[in-house]
């Protein structure tokens, strides 16, 4: 007896596929409505989520590596690929901060320049 298979393809036809020919079937991903793609704290929220997220999976294959050595299991990580793990998470890590210490020393600078103008602009119009 021949069995049928039940499972039928969900992968769509080229007809269903390509519904508006000037639109690209890729588009890029982003955490961010697009009103507000340009702003740059907006930017520095969706890079920290994405930071976050990766070095969150890291540990975590970290950590159940740890645990199946300290159960004597086979290990799901070599010695070696822990390290580059490690690695790319503290410079990853190292990147955002760098990221974070321009943009502070940016706003720094423009709430330093906003503080004084008031000051100069008072001087200007008082009486002599």
């Amino acid at each position: 007896m021949e069995q049928k298979n039940s499972i039928k393809s969900v992968m769509p036809s080229k007809a269903e596929v390509v519904v508006d020919a000037d639109m690209p079937l890729h588009d890029e991903f982003s955490w961010l409505h697009a009103d507000i793609k340009q702003d740059v704290h907006a930017e520095f929220c969706a890079l920290v989520k994405d930071v976050a997220s990766g070095c969150k999976t890291i540990l975590e294959l970290l950590h159940a590596d740890s645990v199946e050595r300290d159960a004597n299991k086979r290990p799901i990580l070599s010695p070696q690929k822990s390290e580059y793990l490690m690695l790319m998470a503290v410079r990853t890590v190292e990147m955002l901060g760098n990221s974070s210490d321009r943009r502070i020393d940016l706003m720094n600078r423009v709430a330093a320049e906003a503080q004084r103008a008031p000051s100069t602009s008072n001087r200007e119009g008082s009486p002599a």
